[in-house]
């Protein structure tokens, strides 16, 4: 889960290592001026899923949950926690990949709040 609060652009990239080349799904929450959330394989690259619902967007005077899941070839977005019945964002690659590190950024122009709850499963961390 993640709470974010924002006016636009609250960028979320799922990696396989430390190396930024190694994007493999860039979730843009809000984008567009907070009027689209899109779901790509590379930084800044084509829209592989988009939605224009306004569940999907984020909230510049409250944080809004969002709950996001992958797995080897797909990545999940939806609002609230997995249990909601909102709508949901997904993708799914070509290939397969190997997510091991996650890395947040903002946009343009003004500033967005992130707050994270993370819950692993079937991987064991030990770095």
């Amino acid at each position: 889960m993640v709470w974010i609060k924002g006016c636009k652009d609250a960028v979320i990239g799922l990696f396989e290592s430390t190396d930024v080349s190694s994007l493999v799904f860039e979730l843009v929450i809000g984008g567009y001026g907070n009027k689209k959330t899109t779901l790509r394989e590379k930084f800044v690259g084509v829209n592989m899923a988009e939605s224009f619902d306004p569940d999907l967007m984020i909230n510049p005077n409250q944080y809004t949950p969002f709950w996001i899941k992958w797995t080897s070839d797909t990545v999940y977005l939806r609002p609230g926690n997995m249990d909601s019945n909102g709508p949901v964002l997904q993708w799914t690659r070509h290939d397969t990949v190997s997510v091991r590190y996650m890395a947040f950024r903002t946009g343009y122009e003004c500033p967005v709040k992130v707050m994270w709850n993370l819950t692993c499963s079937k991987v064991d961390i030990t770095d």
